[in-house]
């Protein structure tokens, strides 16, 4: 759980983070037409919104003990692009998507987002673009309201 001394400023840092990853499939897929994967927008002008929105939320996460795990590895899966490293940058990938699991899990906060979340998995294999927006956007879901009641705490 996020510190319940929570400034303004890092509010709304914190929501904007959040807000930008769950709208970069959107962003990528309007401004880029349909690719595979979030990961074959690397090879696109959009690169920089991948690596910016990325960066960003691996910096967000990091600072949640429960999703230490999944901060490092989005940050390895970024570190390693698709173009380079793609044998590497995919594992890291199925890594990442796999530890998310385990927080969303364990935590007494939301379960439906952990079913929303598990439901994108199978989605992958039909769909490796939408099963990860679907996934993507459940964990901003489980953050935004995390991070809501914290505020809200905060406040008491």
């Amino acid at each position: 759980m996020i510190n319940a001394r929570l400034s303004v400023f890092d509010f709304h840092t914190k929501m904007f983070v959040i807000i930008l990853a769950a709208l970069m499939p959107l962003i990528l897929f309007l401004t880029q037409g349909y690719l595979p994967s979030i990961s074959a927008y690397w090879e696109t002008p959009m690169q920089p919104l991948f690596i910016i929105t990325n960066a960003s939320t691996s910096y967000h996460l990091y600072g949640i003990k429960s999703w230490r795990l999944s901060a490092f590895l989005l940050l390895l899966l970024t570190a390693f692009s698709v173009t380079d490293y793609g044998m590497i940058h995919n594992i890291v990938a199925v890594l990442f998507f796999i530890s998310c699991l385990f927080p969303l899990y364990t935590t007494n906060h939301y379960k439906f987002v952990f079913w929303v979340y598990l439901a994108a998995m199978p989605i992958m294999i039909g769909s490796m673009f939408v099963g990860e927006s679907i996934a993507v956007i459940a964990m901003c879901l489980y953050h935004a309201l995390v991070l809501i009641k914290v505020k809200r705490l905060s406040e008491r």
